[in-house]
């Protein structure tokens, strides 16, 4: 792969599987899945398994500390009772960059950078196929060299 161009390289070598909730299902069950897999990004869709969002650690920072900026991690204690029962849908966020999953890690990087994120959901036929993350493709470049 290191004599690969990064425009050669697809990102379908870099793809992360991961975990969806659906929109209708609560905060408190996202916040489970999000603590199992140990992930700050969880991926929403709708009943169909369509691709609408995502709940971002930040989203339930949101819930404990509003107004605050959105640092450190939480607790799923520190959220309030009210708000567990909420559904996902109430707080995801539906302006999330995503990318496809035949795009080059040229591609996948030149959008982070230029959307000043670090992971992207990768996205196919509006299905999540999985989360593609600037650290895994450094960490997979550089083991190689």
């Amino acid at each position: 792969m290191i004599n690969m161009k990064l425009n050669e390289i697809l990102i379908e070598k870099f793809i992360e599987s991961t975990k969806t909730i659906s929109k209708d299902r609560t905060i408190k069950e996202a916040l489970e899945i999000m603590e199992k897999e140990k992930t700050g990004i969880l991926p929403v869709v709708d009943k169909d398994g369509k691709f609408v969002g995502c709940v971002f650690e930040s989203d339930m920072i949101k819930l404990i500390r509003p107004g605050s900026p959105v640092i450190g991690f939480i607790w799923k204690d520190e959220i309030k009772e009210e708000d567990k029962n909420r559904k996902v849908e109430e707080i995801m966020n539906s302006k999330v960059v995503t990318i496809k999953p035949n795009e080059t890690v040229e591609t996948a990087i030149n959008i982070m950078s230029n959307n000043e994120v670090d992971r992207l959901v990768v996205v196919d036929d509006n299905k999540v196929i999985g989360i593609v993350r600037i650290r895994t493709i450094l960490k997979r470049i550089f083991d190689e060299i």
